[in-house]
């Protein structure tokens, strides 16, 4: 189950037509210590999955925690000259939320944050999945 939720999301984009975008199979880091993302612009990194519990409810006897499964992708773009299809992209990947195979979820999240190193603006969308248990 660890990886699972990496492998539905790197299948959900692979099914995808993202023009002039490639989705990469392997993880976002590199031995030299620059992440691969600053290497290959329009590529698409999909890290590991991380896992987190939070207590939502709790009473003497018993904890209602929230499961929070999230997984973070990455991709960089020239940023003086944006793709013109970056918007449509962007919200095509968000859409990875809704992956139906992805089940027992009570919240779906998607959020993206944008990062400017040099000429380069990084994209990175963290996906969470949360649980109840």
């Amino acid at each position: 189950e660890k990886s699972k939720m990496r492998t539905e999301i790197l299948d959900y984009l692979k099914s995808q037509q993202f023009a002039n975008f490639n989705v990469s199979d392997e993880l976002p880091y590199s031995t030299s210590g620059i992440p691969l993302y600053m290497k290959n612009l329009k590529r698409i990194y999909v890290d590991l999955e991380q896992l987190s519990n939070e207590p939502v409810i709790q009473s003497f006897d018993s904890t209602i925690d929230a499961e929070i499964h999230s997984v973070r992708l990455y991709f960089t773009t020239d940023a003086k000259q944006l793709p013109t299809n970056y918007e449509t992209l962007v919200a095509a990947i968000r859409q990875a939320r809704d992956i139906d195979t992805i089940s027992g979820v009570t919240q779906r999240q998607s959020d993206v944050t944008r990062t400017f190193e040099s000429d380069a603006m990084v994209t990175e969308i963290e996906f969470r999945f949360t649980k109840l248990i």
